[in-house]
């Protein structure tokens, strides 16, 4: 039954994040919004109400999702969201997994923040 309800919650995630954004035709895009998708579930199931990652929403309006990747991995410190990643075991969802996974579209000091951050967890 977990591998029923792991695959719902995946087909979730996916249609939930392909929703949330207009750039249809952006792997990255996409891949960011799986990313932030996921960890709002998994807030929402764990307190038992609608949780959102209202900041990094408003940023990615203002500044878009790239910059926003890009900030979250040169700061100098990790994000909430990086360690309540931690926390979940989901780090493949971390905003720095999602820059290595498209490493074309980053400078190298942006790759190479994220690789360190990620190493260093």
């Amino acid at each position: 039954m977990e591998d029923v309800d792991a695959a719902a919650i995946k087909r979730l995630v996916e249609v939930s994040a392909k929703a949330n954004h207009d750039e249809a035709d952006s792997p990255l895009v996409l891949d960011f919004w799986k990313s932030i998708t996921a960890l709002e579930f998994s807030l929402s199931d764990e307190r038992g109400k609608p949780t959102r990652l209202a900041r990094t929403r408003q940023k990615i309006a203002r500044v878009g999702v790239a910059q926003t990747l890009a900030d979250l991995a040169v700061s100098a410190k990790p994000s909430e969201g990086f360690f309540l990643l931690k926390e979940r075991d989901m780090l493949e969802m971390s905003a720095e997994s999602v820059i290595l996974r498209h490493a074309h579209a980053f400078e190298k000091s942006v790759l190479e923040a994220a690789q360190l951050r990620l190493k260093q967890a």
